[in-house]
């Protein structure tokens, strides 16, 4: 039922949904894979279902209601806290396997009461178990662990006779099993539900990109706070793309389609991200109003499906031109760039909203597989990180005579030698609570690898504590014993909000147990006020000890594991590089470098998620740590924007041969970068004041592969591949010299520049080109018509030799197209030459006879075409015969009048959608530049309609079409 709620609607990355529909993906969004939500259900269900089974079992037995109250919930808080998973019958086992630890820990409690020490060593051995069962039975030791613990602590907060037991024992019995129901009828979660909410909150992320966009780029919005803004919900759409991806292995979804998504999401996260970039970098400089209005009228286009940009293209194509002043030059490059970008997210608009469908998972095809890890459903933090340096040896000498130890063995062991210096204190302090310090130790224990971390947890626990604990002397003061009703209710909801926010704001959790166990205390037995500052009292002493064993037993220093993420980040770097010049030469037969750049993404979360739980303490040297971070996390950028496209290109052996060495080469020197950073704590500590070696830079080799590559429509993927390798070199070259390193050879940022301009003037041509344009075959021929196609071009001699290229530029009709706009384009993707037709439509173009050139026209009311012109001293003539767009309109409505926001597409014979629009409060729609011919016209976002239509060339071009409509189920 879930998926169907959480699920339904279009799936657009770009176009704003119905409010409803909006307040639904914001929670997606912001709880992934509703976890958070799913924790704070399963409380309430799992709680308020045990507390009604231990009230009608204790009515049953004969006995008073708080007895089954207590023990009742005691087994629903624990299981709807700690258990949960997809598979009914595993999750019904593990509602009850807990149930005899919890009874016998309960009967050991009761035994040694009386003897004092004999109570303080068992509720140590308590603790132990918990941290220790996991290494032996997984999650059902930890299962058993935990309800040991908590069989022990019941015996403490409610001393009762063994004679007891027999009672006790049914109640705790059927709370399980009545937990186990529930579990499993209400509260267990398909792997397959949590992909829907994970990607469902991935395009929510990415139209809260765009609006951060458009919130910046208005008059008011280009302030310091609305980049951060803009910069913190792009890192969470990364945050987002990862889930996606590390969800994708368990959606079920069969391998084929689970791949076509996976480079839907990665396409649709690098172009949302190039356009955050981009905007920042438009706002930094000047921007004059009349360009503004524009960029916000092309992104209002994007978001009803409009064609990308027109009136931006215009204003470029008037102004390109009039000034060769840097700063103005600089202006046209990232408008350029930022029209290729909205083609580039209006594309995978129309892919998202075509749907993926489930391809036939061919025996033969393997699975999908992706270098995201998850930990429990949700990215990791140091946790994998920790276990990687533990496995390697990375405890601090005497202790790493222990080799490769399991991590809750290292965890137990620690916490053995905490609580012999925790108990005696805790003891000291208040012999009847001293049980508050053992929970300080296990719970600043969990989940943490590094003293900050605990630190952090501590803190966290003792305000929240705090804070709860007040509001739950003053509640039970109000409410008194005189309600237990209002009791019950206000403990159900004080679980239910702490389970909710347990995973994000643990001081919440803290907060709501203080608050729930004052409430308790109330009704068995009585308290001071002072108990909520002697329970974080004893919290604290008991995280304070442990903190403090944890840096002296068994350590894993901070450094180290900082020291590790930053290699690991260098070497997915290294492994990038070598891996994308395989690719795109062809011999590694992957399509594109996707996966390897989520390998950089996922290392780099892996690195900003440490750093960021880092305390920065008074005279630490936290500046080259930041450094190499700051570099780092650009590389990742730069990796990115390397995987565009399928990584096949068109190349000679020759050049084939010359990306292989050059990425191989750059990739010896980035593994040769990681050592460096593995090896600079030995470095300091030696008379060694610099690291040996040199970086030898891949500017002009990169250069030369440019100038030899031709610039096809295949070719132009790998030419911004290679533009962005530039940058990655300079980057990493500058970090070596940082480092140490002697940098040699010149870099690539001084023609940067001018290279990223033309490519990205080329990426916005062909980003509005629909499809390939048919073109006469070159000798003039009128009949003859074939589609674009390109071949790899050897490297021609510079003879000095001139040609001409001429022809005619016609319409549909044979008449001139009138202000045609013809663009000559080298190998580079440098422009040559720029003209005008004449009033007849003819042109002329001279030009050099060396290497093949691609010829782009542009016109007003036509769709733009490109033609590849090979290398040669002849004249060649070319007519082309460009095809005019066109204007669809109609309206959508249903018996009870006008549907808004109903999604109209078109579709091709094969069923590609070329354009969609939506409509708008009074029902309209209007789809421009679709090319003439018979289409389908689909409505989406309801129950579907369709309709055929053609679409012809004529002068008055504007057809349209009326759907009927149903209306949506409720």
């Amino acid at each position: 039922m879930l998926s169907r709620v959480f699920g339904s609607g279009d799936r657009s990355p770009t176009s704003r949904p119905p409010g409803l529909v909006r307040l639904r993906d914001h929670l997606q969004a912001t709880d992934p894979a509703l976890a958070r939500l799913r924790a704070g259900w399963r409380m309430l269900a799992v709680f308020a279902t045990t507390l009604a089974v231990g009230y009608g079992m204790a009515r049953a037995l004969g006995h008073p209601v708080i007895f089954g109250l207590t023990y009742g919930g005691m087994v629903g808080l624990l299981v709807g806290l700690t258990v949960a998973g997809p598979t009914a019958g595993r999750l019904a086992v593990r509602c009850v396997w807990g149930v005899p630890a919890f009874l016998l820990a309960l009967f050991c409690a009761i035994e040694v009461e009386p003897y004092r020490l004999a109570a303080l060593l068992l509720a140590a051995a308590a603790v132990v178990v918990q941290v220790a069962a996991p290494a032996f039975l997984g999650e059902f030791g930890q299962d058993a662990g935990v309800m040991f613990f908590a069989g022990f602590l019941s015996g403490l907060l409610v001393p009762i006779p063994v004679e007891q037991m027999k009672y006790i024992a049914p109640i705790v019995a059927v709370a399980a099993v009545a937990a186990a129901v529930v579990q499993v009828v209400l509260c267990r979660m398909r792997p397959e539900t949590g992909f829907v909410h994970v990607e469902r909150g991935f395009l929510a992320r990415t139209r809260y990109v765009l609006r951060r966009v458009t919130r910046l780029l208005e008059p008011s919005g280009g302030s310091a706070r609305a980049i951060r803004a803009l910069r913190t919900e792009m890192n969470r759409l990364n945050d987002a793309a990862l889930l996606v991806d590390g969800y994708l292995t368990s959606s079920g979804l069969p391998g084929p389609t689970a791949e076509r998504i996976h480079r839907l999401v990665f396409d649709t996260e690098r172009a949302a991200h190039a356009l955050g970039r981009t905007t920042i970098a438009l706002c930094e400089g000047p921007l004059p109003e009349e360009v503004r209005t524009h960029v916000l009228t092309a992104l209002a286009d994007l978001d009803r499906g409009d064609p990308p940009a027109p009136a931006l293209l215009d204003w470029l194509a008037r102004h390109e031109e009039d000034s060769r002043d840097p700063e103005h030059e600089l202006l046209v490059a990232r408008l350029y760039r930022f029209v290729a970008l909205l083609g580039d997210l209006r594309r995978a608009d129309e892919a998202w909203l075509a749907g993926i469908g489930d391809l036939p998972d061919d025996a033969d095809h393997e699975p999908f597989t992706t270098p995201v890890e998850l930990e429990k459903g949700r990215l990791p933090g140091a946790g994998l990180l920790a276990n990687r340096v533990l496995a390697s040896g990375g405890m601090r000498s005497p202790w790493n005579v222990w080799a490769n130890p399991k991590p809750e063995l290292r965890v137990a062991a620690q916490t053995l030698i905490a609580l012999f210096i925790v108990l005696p204190l805790g003891d000291a302090l208040n012999g009847y609570r001293y049980y508050w310090a053992l929970i300080g130790v296990l719970i600043v224990m969990g989940g943490t690898h590094s003293p900050h971390d605990r630190v952090r947890k501590t803190v966290k626990r003792v305000l929240g504590t705090l804070v709860g604990g007040f509001i739950g002397v003053g509640v039970a003061h109000l409410v008194g014993v005189q309600h237990p009703f209002a009791t019950v209710v206000l403990l159900c909801i004080a679980l239910t909000v702490g389970a909710y926010a347990i995973s994000a704001y643990y001081s919440v959790w803290a907060g709501a147990l203080a608050f729930a166990l004052i409430q308790l205390y109330a009704f068995t037995g009585g308290y001071e006020d002072s108990i909520v500052v002697l329970r974080a009292g004893e919290n604290a002493i008991g995280a304070l000890v442990t903190t403090a064993v944890g840096l002296v037993v068994l350590p894993i220093a901070t450094r180290t594991l900082l020291r590790h993420a930053q290699v690991t980040h260098v070497r997915s770097l290294a492994s990038f590089v070598r891996e994308s010049g395989e690719v795109w030469s062809g011999f590694a037969g992957a399509d594109g470098t996707r996966e390897q750049a989520r390998a950089v993404d996922q290392a780099a979360h892996e690195l900003d998620r440490f750093s960021n739980s880092l305390i920065r303490l008074p005279g630490g040297d936290h500046a080259r740590a930041e450094d190499i971070r700051t570099t780092l996390r650009v590389a990742v950028v730069c990796a990115r924007e390397m995987s565009v496209g399928s990584g096949e290109a068109l190349l000679t052996s020759p050049q084939r041969e010359h990306l292989l060495t050059l990425t191989a080469g750059l990739a010896d020197s980035i593994d040769e970068l990681a050592e460096i950073v593995e090896n600079e704590p030995a470095r300091e500590n030696s008379a060694e004041t610099s690291a040996s070696g040199v970086w030898g830079r891949r500017a002009d080799d990169i250069r030369r592969l440019q100038q030899i590559v031709s610039v096809t429509p295949e070719n132009v993927q790998l030419q911004h591949a290679l533009h962005y390798l530039g940058y990655l070199d300079d980057l990493l070259a500058d970090l070596a010299a940082r480092l140490g390193l002697t940098v040699r050879g010149s870099d690539y940022a001084g023609d940067a520049p001018a290279v990223g301009s033309e490519l990205f003037a080329l990426h916005a041509q062909l980003a509005t080109v629909p499809r390939p344009v048919p073109v006469g075959d070159g000798n003039g021929a009128p009949g003859a018509t074939t589609l674009l196609t390109s071949s790899p071009i050897e490297n021609p001699p510079t003879t000095g030799e001139h040609r001409s290229i001429s022809g005619r530029i016609r319409g549909s009709t044979g008449g001139p197209v009138p202000g045609a706009v013809l663009t000559l384009i080298d190998q580079r993707g440098q422009k040559v030459s720029r003209t005008t037709v004449s009033r007849d439509g003819s042109y002329l173009i001279d030009t050099s006879a060396t290497g093949a050139r691609m010829l782009i026209v542009s016109a007003d009311g036509y769709g733009p075409t490109a033609l590849t012109l090979p290398s040669g001293s002849r004249t060649q003539h070319h007519d082309i015969e460009m095809t005019p767009t066109t204007v669809l309109t109609g309206r959508v409505h249903s018996t009870a009048g006008a549907v808004a926001n109903a999604t109209v597409s078109v579709l091709d014979d094969t069923g590609t959608p070329v354009a969609r629009a939506r409509t708008d409060p009074h029902g309209r729609y209007t789809i421009q530049g679709v090319p003439p011919g018979d289409y389908t016209v689909v409505t989406t976002g309801y129950p579907p309609r369709t309709g055929r239509v053609t679409i012809s060339a004529d002068d008055n071009n504007v057809h349209t079409i009326t759907l009927g409509h149903t209306e949506p189920p409720a």
